[in-house]
């Protein structure tokens, strides 16, 4: 399959068609900021009960609390509420990490995937992906308005 880019006077239906897609495709971005913002007030109260809740629990000395079904208990509340500590972590100097790892043989402080734009210039050059990689080749159809 050609590479090249046609030139191409595109025909009447062709021309309504992207006009069309132009348009929804506005009409969509415009509701879906509308949205965003019918709703920011929402998530900032949710915020707000979740550090509330967050710091009774503290009080109480415990991580969790549930509540089971009854009469006098609505269904929206049951279940168990719990406090998780998770660790976020991104890797600031890459030199430091990887000599870390290459030095501790410390692989599991590795997430494997492989670098996109290094691949494809690899495959470029031996035309097939490097030895255990797989690669996936889609066609997306993409609009880019005139300057």
């Amino acid at each position: 399959m050609s590479r090249r880019q046609a030139s191409i006077t595109p025909d009447f239906s062709m021309k309504e068609q992207i006009e069309a897609w132009r348009t929804m495709k506005d009409i969509l971005n415009e509701k879906k900021r509308v949205y965003e913002a019918s709703i920011e007030e929402d998530k900032a109260t949710l915020q707000i009960l979740e550090e509330m809740i967050a710091q009774d629990l503290r009080a109480l000395g415990t991580n969790s609390v549930t509540i089971k079904k009854g009469t006098d208990v609505p269904a929206i509340i049951t279940g168990t509420t719990y406090l998780a500590t998770r660790i976020s972590s991104r890797v600031e100097d890459a030199e430091v990490f990887f000599n870390f790892v290459i030095e501790n043989n410390a692989t599991e402080f590795l997430f494997v995937r492989a670098s996109e734009a290094a691949v494809k210039e690899y495959m470029e050059e031996h035309k097939q992906p490097p030895p255990g990689v797989v690669t996936e080749t889609n066609q997306k159809l993409c609009f880019r308005k005139a300057q």
